[in-house]
């Protein structure tokens, strides 16, 4: 019985390997990165023939080759994936360039109007201090 079991959840493992290994056929850089590293950590377990179930185990040199295979290049990918998707890019800079365009101007125009305020106050100020200065003091003589 425990044997049962034991090959039961070898061949449901061999079963889950089979399913990324489907996902993988989807040319999905990450399912193939995944496949790999499901293969490295399982790398002994033997090979269940899907239709028959029939369990075969796998040679050493084999179970190197899978312990030792590199993942995928992920920069090249994100390359591929730059030139699928560079017009979408292009109009995401346009408008991040315009809304900074306007920010710009827009706080231009906040510090134009800020000077304006400012020097209009300081006027007023000194208008106020020259009044002050030149009426005439009434003290108690």
């Amino acid at each position: 019985m425990a044997l049962a079991q034991g090959r039961c959840r070898s061949q449901l493992g061999n079963f889950a390997a089979e399913a990324v290994e489907d996902r993988s056929r989807r040319n999905l850089p990450e399912d193939k990165n995944a496949t790999i590293e499901w293969e490295r950590e399982h790398a002994d377990e033997p090979y269940v023939h899907f239709i028959s179930g029939r369990l075969t185990p796998r040679d050493s040199a084999e179970i190197e080759s899978r312990k030792n295979k590199p993942l995928l290049d992920t920069e090249a990918d994100s390359t591929k994936l730059l030139f699928r998707h560079i017009e979408e890019y292009e109009r995401i800079e346009k408008l991040l360039t315009s809304a900074e365009l306007r920010r710009d101007r827009i706080l231009r125009e906040i510090e134009l109007r800020r000077d304006h305020i400012g020097r209009r106050l300081r006027a007023a100020s000194d208008e106020i201090l020259d009044a002050q200065v030149k009426a005439p003091r009434i003290a108690a003589e």
